[in-house]
Parts: structure tokens; C-alpha cells; sequence
């Protein structure tokens, strides 16, 4: 018998710290993937996954889940997200 637990996207994974110069948290919400929220704050795709370890599998990450957003490395490159 398969048992699927839901409780990930309930609560939300947390990290238990973020690496040194990240620039801040985001929460995810309905809808978001790591592609889009890397997109969105102007930083590599793998960057992101590298500093979430927290979540075994980039392709699922649930509403909830904190997120660790890296600084970036080339200032022209980054931007703040779009509302």
C-alpha cells in the first residue's frame, strides 16, 4: 500500500539556515516554480536549487515552503521581483 503524505504542502519545508550572503527568504505560492522564481529575481536556476538543500526535488516544492534567494554575483544581472 502507497502512502502519499500532504503534510509537506501544509506546513512548508523551512531550511534550518541560509548560506552566507543570500539576499533574503521567499515564500512559495499557488502556482510558482523554481525556474519562474529564479526568473523572477533575476538569478540562475541552479544557484537557487544549490541553495535550498532543503528540498530534495526542485520539481516539487509546495505552497509554503521557504526558500533561501541568493545574493547575485553580477550586479547589472539581478533585479527585484515583479509584483
Amino acid at each position: 500500500m502507497l502512502i502519499i503524505s500532504r503534510s509537506k504542502s501544509r506546513r512548508g519545508r523551512v531550511p534550518c539556515r541560509c548560506p552566507r550572503g543570500f539576499k533574503g527568504r521567499y515564500t512559495v505560492v499557488r502556482g510558482d516554480t523554481m525556474y519562474f522564481i529564479a526568473k523572477r529575481y533575476g538569478i540562475r536556476l541552479q544557484s537557487l536549487i544549490k541553495a535550498n538543500p532543503h528540498i530534495t526535488n526542485p520539481n516539487l516544492i509546495y505552497p509554503g515552503d521557504i526558500l533561501c534567494v541568493p545574493s547575485c554575483k553580477k550586479r547589472k544581472r539581478c533585479k527585484e521581483p515583479e509584483e
